[in-house]
């Protein structure tokens, strides 16, 4: 009984948002001061594996070490204009063993450290603000790829 009234006040919550003409996001902070954003209206889905908190949507999916997370929360925002903020997101996505950088840095530096620690490429983004980096030539295993935004863990 107590969990169909938790789902009926969540519910309520939400659908508060949703007439509100606002945006509402699942915010995590990490100690690091990194903040990562994902909209409700892709469905993440919040699981913790091992020492990781992982947050999968219909669009990304990203994994945080539990003791790097300072705090995880719900946040409704504004509208805003879709394109200026565009201008300011950089995209990275995992396809096929490749790793696809969208709207980077031009010029900025991309390394590709190994589980322990060891360098394994450095790439520089190119002019048009993209770069493709194949993994598929490294062994399986736990990569970082560290860009001027954020390090992300990826599994090969």
């Amino acid at each position: 009984m107590k969990n169909k009234i938790y789902r009926g006040l969540a519910s309520l919550f939400l659908a508060s948002f949703a007439l509100s003409g606002s945006a509402v996001n699942l915010v995590v902070e990490e100690s690091s001061g990194g903040v990562s954003r994902f909209d409700l209206g892709s469905n993440p889905i919040l699981t913790c594996r091992g020492d990781s908190l992982v947050v999968s949507s219909n669009e990304a999916s990203a994994s945080f070490l539990i003791d790097d997370v300072a705090k995880y929360y719900f946040r409704e925002s504004e509208s805003t204009e879709v394109t200026d903020k565009l201008a300011s997101v950089q995209f990275v996505a995992v396809k096929d063993g490749d790793v696809l950088i969208k709207n980077g840095k031009a010029g900025s530096v991309v390394d590709v450290y190994s589980a322990d620690g060891l360098s394994v490429g450095r790439y520089a983004v190119s002019a048009d603000g993209s770069l493709k980096i194949s993994l598929t030539n490294l062994p399986k295993g736990v990569y970082l790829i560290k860009t001027n935004l954020a390090t992300i863990k990826v599994i090969r």
